[in-house]
This record gives structure tokens, sequence and C-alpha cells, in this order.
């Protein structure tokens, strides 16, 4: 008799559809000094736009070398991220430049959780 076949089982769009609902959700977290935030991840537009936000901050000095301006690097994407329960944007990221650092710490961890910004992913990512 012939070896079995391993059957694999491919996801359907319906599928994968109902998993990215439950990933895009609202994410309710505790912020010592706030309460209870919620938080939603960005989709991949928002990402997008993001990481647009973020090349619109490079520049190029006299010996060729590029530095990204990260003033409101943060708060930007903060803003991108922290919601009501129903995943309405609260607050724009320039009235979150005069937040506390200690809250604003604490989100930024959530966010980049939420996000895979995580410092190792984003530093192995900058040497690809």
């Amino acid at each position: 008799m012939g070896a079995k076949k391993e059957v694999i089982q491919i996801l359907t769009r319906d599928q994968i559809l109902d998993m990215n609902t439950d990933l895009m959700r609202v994410q309710p977290v505790e912020i010592a000094g706030w309460g209870l935030v919620g938080f939603k991840p960005l989709n991949q537009k928002e990402r997008d736009d993001y990481e647009t936000f973020l090349i619109g901050n490079t520049k190029k000095d006299k010996d060729g070398v590029t530095t990204i301006d990260l003033e409101g690097m943060k708060s930007d994407i903060i803003s991108r991220c922290i919601c009501d329960g129903e995943g309405g944007l609260m607050f724009s990221a320039v009235e979150l430049q005069d937040f506390p650092s200690r809250q604003m710490d604490a989100a930024w961890d959530k966010v980049a959780e939420l996000n895979g910004l995580e410092n190792g992913k984003v530093k192995a990512d900058q040497k690809n």
C-alpha cells in the first residue's frame, strides 16, 4: 500500500475575515493614573500612513547620512490607536504631546505590542 497523503487544511476567505474581526477588536488596558483605556491595532492602511509619516520626517545631511526626526513619533501612533469602546479615535497627536510622559510610555508599550513594534522586532526590521 502506498503512503498516506497528508491533508493540509487551508483557511478560507471567510475564516480569515472572521479572525481579522477578532484581531482588530478594541482592547481595554489599565493605565496607571488613568484607569481603563481602549486601544485598537492599526489596519494595514493605517500602518502605511504611519510609516509615510515617518518617511516624511527623514532628512539627509551634507554627508549623505539619513536621519529620522522622531519628534511626535509616539504621540502620532498613539493617536491612531487610543480609542473609545467602539473604536472611535479620541485624541490628536498634538493633544497627546501635552499628556504626562509616564502614561504616554505605558500607552506606547501597548501600541507597540498591538502593532508588532516591540524593540526587538523594530531592530531586526531595521537591519533588513
